[in-house]
C-alpha cells in the first residue's frame, strides 16, 4: 500500500511541475500552453555561443514567430517577455522578424531545468549576426521564460 501511494504521488508531482508558457494577446486574453503543445510546433535550432555559457551549445525550440502565429497573432508592435524571477524585456516585432529568435526548450538535446535557465529560454542567433553581440540584445534573451505579452500596433 505504501508503494502504491508513493507512486501515485510521484506521478502527480510530474504534472504539478510540468512546464507551461502563458501567451497574453492584445485583447488581454491569456492562454496557457503546455510543454507538449509547444514541442508539437515546428522545430527550429541554433548552435551559438552565449555570454553565459563557456562554449557554443545547440538550442532547440520553436521560433517566436511560429509560436505567436499558432495563437492567431500575426501583427504586433512588440512583445514583453517575463521570467520566473519577474525580469521583463521588450523585443520589437521588427527584430523578431529579422533575427528569428527561438523559444528554446532543449539545450544539447536535453530539456532545460529551471536551475539551467529553463524550461524556456529566448535565444537569439548571436553567431549568425554580429550586431546581436551587444548588451542591448543580451537583455532580451530572457531565461526561465513564463509569459509572453503581445503589444498592439499603434
Amino acid at each position: 500500500m505504501k508503494w502504491t501511494v508513493f507512486f501515485a504521488w510521484l506521478l502527480m508531482s510530474f504534472n504539478i511541475n510540468a512546464a507551461s508558457l502563458i501567451i497574453k494577446n492584445v485583447a488581454g486574453t491569456e492562454k496557457t500552453l503546455t510543454f507538449e503543445q509547444i514541442i508539437s510546433l515546428p522545430v527550429s535550432e541554433y548552435t551559438t555561443d552565449l555570454p553565459w555559457t563557456p562554449e557554443a551549445n545547440t538550442y532547440t525550440g520553436v521560433s517566436l514567430i511560429e509560436l505567436l502565429q499558432s495563437q492567431g497573432i500575426t501583427e504586433a508592435k512588440a512583445v514583453i517577455l517575463y521570467g520566473l524571477n519577474n525580469y521583463a524585456a521588450v523585443i520589437q516585432m521588427s527584430d523578431i522578424k529579422k533575427y528569428k529568435p527561438i523559444i528554446a526548450y532543449y539545450k544539447n538535446s536535453k530539456p532545460m531545468k529551471i536551475r539551467n535557465k529553463g524550461p524556456f529560454w529566448l535565444i537569439l542567433p548571436l553567431d549568425q549576426y554580429a550586431e546581436l553581440n551587444t548588451p542591448y540584445y543580451y537583455t532580451q534573451m530572457v531565461w526561465q521564460l513564463e509569459k509572453i505579452e503581445v503589444i498592439a500596433n499603434d
